[in-house]
């Protein structure tokens, strides 16, 4: 059941943020560039809530384990709603020299080459990357 967010501390908070801190490495990477585009500062769990509501990301109310949850749908429609300007969204599979560009892992985990959401990533410790994300603004 979806929860009612009259407050910032909703019921299932918690379970929210540990599927977050699961499946939401490219959501924090257009976060990231949304901010760096911007030079605002943005609320992370607030914005990735309102990209949920909008259609933006993936996310199964009934069960926080859905591997499915936070899978970002909709990347250029969300940076346009956070940064105000058009963006298109490519993916490449040579290295691409463009200044927003979000790194695959191992066809699982994303980062930007100079930040990481995780702390550490066993997949860029031990992996290769597999593909990138061009995010350009138009």
């Amino acid at each position: 059941m979806k929860p009612d967010f009259s407050s910032k501390l909703f019921p299932g908070v918690q379970s929210f943020c540990s599927a977050a801190g699961k499946w939401s490495c490219y959501a924090f990477c257009v976060l990231k560039i949304a901010e760096r585009y911007t030079g605002k500062t943005l609320s992370p769990i607030e914005e990735i809530i309102n990209a949920i509501e909008r259609g933006y990301i993936r996310y199964n109310w009934e069960n926080h384990d859905d591997p499915d949850n936070l899978f970002v749908e909709a990347p250029a429609a969300w940076l346009a709603n956070l940064t105000g300007s058009k963006w298109t969204v490519e993916k490449a599979y040579t290295e691409p020299i463009f200044p927003f560009v979000v790194e695959v892992w191992n066809n699982a985990h994303f980062r930007l080459s100079d930040w990481d959401p995780l702390q550490y990533s066993v997949s860029v410790a031990t992996g290769k990357i597999t593909s990138w994300r061009i995010l350009n603004p138009l």
